[in-house]
């Protein structure tokens, strides 16, 4: 996230998730120093401001705040308001503002475009889509996920929200095919066993009925976009809005969609 506004000069050291090559800031981030959950080599880079997740442990926040480190502990959202109030709060603590309200215009503009579109959409055309991967088990995001708040932003159905599932949580098989989606998408990078799943998928005999297999609907979709906590989930949406409305009868304005941008002396998108 605050590589959509903050100057890069100002950010001295990232974790190893922002210079993984699959990550959006991949390029931007490669060659700063890495750093993780242990003290040392956080104060090895002598920070002014040190961002921290939801998950980092409290004896960590309190040994870096007792050396004089501020430490900014953030929830993020999944949701397109809250993201815009991390950002804000971001831009207010390192002191990029303006810049700020550059990358909240953009995400504004995309935002109401989505919004208006989705009220072209037919009730009866709403179609049920399932984000779905597999590790140990069958994961689906369900209420209150990052995917399923880019599946409703989208215009879709949350199919694992309206079977009860909450967040991201593991389902059995026969589940799975009771939800019977439309669509299924599949948030999983290739390296992390994403196209083995979708060939397992499609070839299993047991699934064959389900729509989105039958009617050739399940897709391999960009995990960068659809599981980060920032900004980029908006990319997330414009994904899926082009695989669930890009047909000539709704009009679906592709010339808005593209990447954010870091860049503070040019223009912050492009298409």
């Amino acid at each position: 996230m605050l590589l959509g506004f903050v100057d890069t000069k100002k950010i001295i050291a990232t974790s190893s998730f922002s210079q993984d090559p699959n990550s959006n800031v991949f390029e931007i981030t490669k060659g700063l120093p890495i750093i993780s959950s242990e003290i040392e080599t956080i104060i090895a880079q002598n920070p002014d401001i040190v961002f921290a997740d939801p998950y980092a442990k409290v004896a960590l926040i309190e040994a870096l705040t007792e050396i004089g480190i501020t430490v900014i502990q953030t929830k993020l959202h999944n949701d397109a308001n809250g993201r815009i109030d991390d950002i804000l709060l971001a831009a207010y603590a390192t002191g990029e503002l303006e810049s700020s309200f550059e990358l909240i215009s953009l995400i504004s503009n995309k935002v109401n475009y989505i919004n208006n579109f989705k009220k072209k959409i037919p009730k009866n055309e709403t179609k049920k889509v399932l984000a779905l991967t597999y590790y140990d088990a069958y994961w689906v995001g369900g209420a209150g996920s990052t995917e399923g708040s880019i599946i409703e932003l989208s215009g879709g159905v949350n199919v694992a929200a309206q079977a009860g599932v909450v967040s991201n949580n593991m389902i059995s098989k026969e589940i799975l095919i009771s939800m019977e989606p439309d669509v299924i998408i599949i948030p999983q990078s290739v390296e992390w066993g994403g196209q083995s799943f979708y060939d397992d998928l499609k070839s299993d005999e047991t699934l064959k009925d389900i729509p989105a297999i039958k009617n050739n609907e399940v897709y391999m979709v960009p995990a960068k976009y659809f599981t980060t906590l920032s900004h980029w989930n908006i990319r997330g949406v414009e994904e899926l809005m082009k695989i669930l409305w890009n047909d000539p009868k709704f009009d679906l304005n592709l010339e808005i969609f593209g990447d954010f941008q870091q860049c503070l002396q040019c223009d912050f998108y492009e298409n």
